[in-house]
Parts: structure tokens; sequence; C-alpha cells
């Protein structure tokens, strides 16, 4: 029985569009996304907790993130992650999201959909606070 091929984050988020600039770019957008849907699927409920979840979990997401600069951490690197993750979430456009290549209805998604939009309607919330 042949497989379907897997879809993944970021296959998923390919077209966004990163808002950044490029001098500043110390982390892949998609490694962000991945970090901050994991986290919040985990329980993540603040950028704190998405860097704790980050520092964690750092091992397991180098296994499959490129993570060009790691995750830093409050006592490792003067940038701290969750800072990086409020600013990167504070300037995307959140209808960008549901534009998305496969973001009508997608079952080879990981999760579904909707719950994807969830996911990602509240990084947004976390960004507005």
């Amino acid at each position: 029985m042949k497989l379907k091929p897997k879809i993944t984050i970021a296959d998923h988020f390919a077209q966004m569009s990163d808002p950044r600039i490029d001098r500043t770019k110390r982390h892949n957008l998609i490694d962000i996304f991945t970090i901050a849907i994991c986290a919040v699927i985990c329980g993540a409920d603040s950028w704190v907790a998405i860097e704790t979840y980050g520092c964690a979990k750092s091992e397991w997401l180098k296994t499959f993130l490129e993570l060009p600069n790691g995750i830093p951490s409050r006592n490792g690197d003067a940038t701290r992650t969750h800072d990086t993750f409020a600013r990167v979430f504070a300037q995307l456009n959140p209808q960008q999201f549901q534009s998305c290549p496969g973001g009508q209805t997608n079952s080879q998604f990981a999760i579904r959909n909707s719950q994807l939009i969830e996911l990602v309607d509240f990084l947004f919330y976390l960004s507005s606070r």
C-alpha cells in the first residue's frame, strides 16, 4: 500500500510572507511557526510558555527544524525567544494564514484546518496583549 505524501507545517505556510527586515532575521519564519504551534498544542498559553516549550524540546525540534541560531533562552542569548515570537506574530497579516495553499480543507494535514486556524487565532490573540 502506497502512503500519500504528508503535508507538513512548512508546506502549509510556505507562501507566507516574512514581514521582518532581512538583516534582523535570526530565526526562520517556519521555525517560529512550528515551535509556536507545537507549544500551543501542548498547552502553552503565553509567549514565555512558548519559549519554555522551545527550550525544553530543543533537541527534538532540531531533528526537523533548521534552527540556524538555535533556540535562544533567557540564560543564554540576549534576544529572548518570547519577545521574538511576540514581535513576529504582531507583524503578520492574520488573513494571510487562511489564504495559504491547503488552507480550505486538507485531510492530510496533521490537525484539522479549523483547529489550526484556532491555534493561529490564539497566537494572534497573544500578540495583541
